[in-house]
């Protein structure tokens, strides 16, 4: 069972990672976000007892890291939001100085 969860953290820990630099060079992360949540889930699962004491410096670790990626995630959501914003005001202006006078 440790051998597992071993495996499970290190899916996640990676997952945590490629969505930290997903976000750091701009791209989307939904994909892997989801994938993030599954194997941190997989992780708690397979732990209904709480985390083993030789595991307990990885877990925090680990939670560090989605922490982390979650934090990146949110900001480069409120950044896109943000830019849409934008966009749609620049659209709207754009739009009321093309319309004919009445």
């Amino acid at each position: 069972m440790l051998e597992d969860v071993v495996s499970l953290m290190s899916r996640a820990e990676r997952l945590a990672e490629l969505v930290a630099d997903l976000c750091r060079r701009g791209e989307p992360v939904d994909n892997e976000l989801a994938g993030l949540t599954v194997a941190v889930s997989g992780v708690v699962s397979h732990m209904p007892t709480g985390v083993p004491p030789e595991l307990h410096r990885r877990w925090q670790l680990l939670a560090a890291r989605v922490a982390d990626a979650t934090t990146a995630a949110e900001a480069r959501t409120n950044t896109l939001a943000a830019e849409l914003e934008q966009h749609a005001r620049q659209n709207r202006v754009r739009r009321a100085y093309v319309r004919p006078p009445t």
